[in-house]
């Protein structure tokens, strides 16, 4: 058995911001199911592979005692700006994950020799918003996103799974949406079919895509063109910004869900690491990691 308070020093000393414990019992295959059943996962279809594994941690870990669940800030200063995403800015946060994850093991290996892990970021089966839910990191709110009391739902997340038990778990965090529903109104897609319900096949979205193209239409039909100065006038130039690293800075349905938060004071423990503008990626372990991120990873000695 591990200390509770010694796993938590560790992940905090390995730079992540939120941590929290769960035991690694098996989820409700409800949810799940009903959200498949309904096509809410539109073209997703790998999201109906291997649910036994997204939803029993022993079927990824056999012996899996308990759920690491981890979280590191991305908040950004409100006056800062521009085209890329907040959470895009900065290092990859798939790498930032896996390396202080491997730390992690390792401090854990310290602990015990003989602890055996899994960990993953963001494209494993593990499902790491619920086990965060679950470990106290925050709820889920309305919008489908984890939301943390003091730091809203800027945040990514993690898992380990460890085939050891610890000695005290934390509870789930309490739901405080009440009767706030700003991020449901504010969808620009419509894409909430219940509180908490996300429909990734956007039937509003759609719309929105006929309405865009029968306007183009009809603005190569009247000669009109962009302004000069856009950047729709300057397609090259928008096309280099189009990278697999980045993400246009869009308006997202937890938007006024966030604005609804303060925003929350600078924190070294948050933002430490990560640097504030976008620099070049060196090699790491001998690969260049210029090349896609393996987001999961099974560590073992």
């Amino acid at each position: 058995m591990l200390s509770a308070d010694a796993v938590k020093a560790a992940a905090r000393d390995c730079r992540f911001t939120l941590v929290g414990l769960t035991p690694a019992v098996p989820l409700d295959p409800g949810p799940l199911e009903r959200w498949l059943a309904a096509g809410y996962a539109a073209d997703m279809d790998w999201m109906a592979r291997r649910l036994p594994e997204r939803l029993d941690p022993a079927e990824i870990l056999p012996g899996a005692r308990t759920v690491i669940a981890l979280a590191i800030a991305y908040h950004r200063p409100a006056g800062e700006g521009g085209p890329v995403a907040r959470y895009a800015r900065g290092r990859d946060y798939h790498y930032a994950h896996r390396d202080r994850m491997k730390a992690l093991r390792r401090r854990l290996l310290a602990l015990d020799p003989g602890v055996e892990t899994y960990a993953a970021v963001d494209t494993g089966p593990a499902m790491e918003k619920v086990w965060a839910e679950r470990a106290g990191l925050g709820w889920i709110g309305k919008n489908g996103c984890l939301i943390h009391p003091r730091l809203g739902s800027w945040l990514t997340l993690s898992v380990m799974f460890v085939d050891r038990e610890v000695d005290a778990y934390d509870a789930p965090a309490e739901r405080r949406c009440g009767d706030c529903a700003l991020c449901l109104g504010a969808c620009p897609t419509g894409a909430f079919a219940a509180p908490g319900v996300v429909d990734a096949r956007g039937p509003a979205s759609r719309a929105g895509s006929s309405a865009a193209t029968s306007a183009r239409r009809s603005a190569r039909s009247t000669g009109a063109r962009p302004r000069r100065g856009t950047r729709a006038s300057r397609p090259g130039r928008w096309r280099a910004w189009r990278r697999p690293r980045w993400r246009r800075s869009t308006r997202t349905p937890s938007d006024a869900c966030r604005r609804a938060w303060p925003s929350p004071a600078p924190s070294t423990t948050a933002c430490a690491g990560t640097p504030s503008t976008p620099s070049a990626r060196p090699a790491i372990g001998g690969r260049d990691r210029s090349s896609p991120p393996s987001s999961t990873t099974r560590l073992r000695r």
